[in-house]
């Protein structure tokens, strides 16, 4: 309750220089930097130099107070237009789990997305399975399926180094 009259502006700033002052800004400070923290790491930049919590959620309100719904249309389109292609299953579900996070604290989204085709039978699975599972939980059933598929890719690699080691031996062997 008292962070948040520091944002409300219920605390009247003491004089600069008074025994108070310094007990004020240090409490200002930390609650503009659990604000801070709150927010995109995008935006964290264009605040900075908001010296105190009043400053910063005013400042906030004014430049995206009239943007929220645009806040959620980028995100959402964000999310429709990213595909795995080349990235792991690790790293593109990183990248969906903080879009996913980011607009939850916006507004409830429902928990699926695209995966390559490679991936169509796990996510078929996924959604027959009632209750849906959680998101943490299709996560490790389609990771399960990617390292099953690197496997036997690994495993052709290394039978294609033995084979060619093995006629390079032969042809020595033969000489």
């Amino acid at each position: 309750m008292i962070k948040l009259a520091f944002v409300e502006g219920k605390f009247i700033v003491p004089k600069d220089g008074s025994k108070d002052y310094e007990m004020w800004r240090q409490c200002t400070s930390m609650v503009t930097s659990w604000i801070l923290n709150s927010i995109s790491k995008d935006l964290v930049e264009s605040f900075l130099y908001i010296t105190n919590a009043r400053e910063l959620l005013f400042e906030l309100g004014e430049r995206y107070g009239e943007s929220y719904r645009m806040m959620i249309y980028q995100i959402k389109r964000r999310i429709a237009s990213i595909s795995q292609e080349n990235l792991f299953v690790t790293t593109y579900y990183s990248i969906l789990k903080q879009l996913w996070d980011e607009l939850a604290n916006i507004v409830p989204i429902p928990p699926y997305s695209w995966l390559n085709d490679a991936f169509n039978q796990v996510c078929g699975q996924v959604l027959l399975l009632d209750p849906i599972p959680t998101m943490n939980k299709a996560f490790s059933m389609v990771l399960q399926v990617e390292s099953h598929k690197e496997v036997p890719t690994n495993l052709t690699k290394h039978i294609e180094v033995i084979a060619l080691a093995v006629r390079s031996h032969r042809r020595d062997y033969r000489k």
